[in-house]
């Protein structure tokens, strides 16, 4: 993919993986839009010319979800998947850096990946998520015209 940096394919890999530890193995990016009626074509575009802030709008959705509190889960969680830069962070390390053991730390991840697999938040995440992509081609539509 042209003009993609390996920071931005990291951060891709770290929510391709959180996906699928949310939504089933197999579960990507490309996956929830083409679920959501996007085109490979339109998934493509996206990848090639607004990955990057792709990625950070769906770390900007998570960290608006009001009704999932606890905004220090949700950063434990992002850490440990790697969202933000793309270098997943160890259990034990996140725990050390905040005085927790890391069986709880683990816990705690846990805890807030459960949030995300209720299917209610599933539904609600994956029209977020083709929300954002919609917006990105919608802006480039108007821009060109």
């Amino acid at each position: 993919m042209p003009n993609i940096s390996d920071n931005t394919l990291h951060q891709l890999d770290a929510l391709n993986n959180w996906l699928g530890a949310v939504y089933g193995e197999g579960t990507a990016f490309g996956t929830l839009l083409l679920d959501a009626g996007f085109s490979e074509a339109e998934i493509e575009q996206i990848k090639r010319q607004h990955l990057s802030e792709f990625l950070q709008a769906v770390i900007d959705l998570m960290a608006g979800y009001t009704d999932l509190s606890n905004e220090w889960r949700n950063r434990l969680m992002v850490q440990h998947y790697g969202l933000i830069d793309g270098k997943p962070v160890a259990l034990h390390a996140i725990g050390d850096s905040v005085g927790v053991n890391e069986h709880r730390i683990r816990q705690l991840v846990k805890k807030r990946l459960d949030l995300y697999r209720d299917p209610k938040r599933q539904a609600k995440f994956q029209y977020d998520f083709a929300a954002i992509g919609r917006r990105l081609l919608d802006n480039e539509s108007s821009s060109q015209g």
